[in-house]
């Protein structure tokens, strides 16, 4: 609370017209910080609102742009928190569409990490929805990848292996 109390006074004088304006980028980095804060505490449809409204600003050619890094970064907490929100196939459709742009060669590529990330996300929410062979596909896929990417104790190689073992406990008891 005190962290988003602080971003919110920065946002107040960086969005004045003398100071950056509502739309400089500075300010929306600001803006994106509070919404983060908000999802933090598990106010998930307050921020994604801020973010939605973020995204709008964004995405626009003459701001970032559809693919510029942090407008893809804004469409995927949009989903990560739509995802939280219980909207699973929601929050996979975007997944998904931010995959196409990030797994290009001229973008990011196949075995960068926030591709690979990206790629997590989706099989967790096919996980969700009991998509298990599908999400099992996915991470038969990215898994080595992953592991190369990121150091044992990180959250995603964590995540990766309570995913695995969630995936091949289900599969067993379905069978």
């Amino acid at each position: 609370a005190d962290a988003e109390k602080e971003l919110r006074a920065i946002w107040a004088i960086q969005r004045r017209p003398e100071v950056l304006g509502e739309e400089h980028p500075d300010t929306l980095t600001t803006r994106h910080n509070i919404a983060q804060q908000m999802g933090n505490q598990g106010r998930y449809a307050d921020a994604e609102k801020e973010f939605r409204a973020i995204l709008a600003i964004r995405r626009r050619p003459e701001a970032l742009g559809e693919e510029h890094p942090d407008t893809l970064a804004t469409r995927a907490n949009i989903a990560y928190l739509v995802g939280n929100q219980g909207r699973y196939a929601d929050a996979e459709k975007e997944f998904r569409a931010i995959w196409a742009i990030l797994r290009r060669p001229e973008v990011l590529g196949e075995e960068h990490p926030d591709t690979l990330g990206c790629q997590f996300h989706i099989a967790r929410l096919l996980t969700e929805q009991t998509k298990f062979k599908e999400a099992k596909e996915i991470i038969e896929r990215i898994e080595v990848p992953i592991r190369k990417a990121y150091f044992p104790t990180h959250k995603y190689i964590i995540d990766l292996n309570v995913l695995i073992s969630r995936i091949d406990k289900e599969e067993g008891e379905n069978e």
